[in-house]
């Protein structure tokens, strides 16, 4: 069975990306187990895990999964961690994780979905492409505004 799980790295109370997506495809799951002669489930949903810093969302994109999805906010350097909004609105900055940090750490997931502004910039996506350390080719998908550097993309 695949295994899913979802990193949330936005600190808002009230308004988490990461757990209205668990909530709905544990809903859309138990639909499909319904209508299945069987109770055979297609893809295990980890509960939704908060990284508001740096070293826990390191240890979190290197665990053993089949997909990973990634909701943070991005910049022209990485990944925001750990950054502070109420209803929205930023209340402290968080730390960034760079490309590199990033590469470092060992994504395992074959497969990724990074839900962030500058997701598609080219060394962010080239952070999350390729083969991981176990020698599995990874793909992923960005979601966010990367309009300057979507064409770069296509020639990964």
């Amino acid at each position: 069975m695949k295994t899913l799980l979802i990193i949330e790295t936005i600190n808002n109370p009230g308004a988490s990306e990461g757990v209205a997506l668990e909530n709905a495809l544990n809903l859309t799951q138990d639909y499909i187990d319904q209508r299945k002669s069987y109770s055979k489930q297609h893809l295990r949903i980890k509960p939704c895990q908060k990284a508001f810093t740096e070293s826990k969302f390191k240890k979190l994109i290197g665990m053993d999964v089949d997909y990973l999805h990634i909701s943070a906010h991005g910049d022209r350097d990485g990944l925001e961690i750990g950054r502070k909004e109420k209803r929205c609105v930023l209340i402290k900055k968080g730390a960034t994780i760079t490309p590199d940090e990033i590469k470092d750490a060992g994504v395992k997931a074959t497969r990724v979905l990074v839900s962030a502004c500058k997701a598609g910039h080219k060394e962010l996506a080239k952070a999350f492409f390729g083969t991981n350390r176990d020698g599995v080719y990874r793909d992923g998908i960005y979601l966010g505004r990367s309009e300057e550097h979507t064409s770069e993309l296509q020639s990964l």
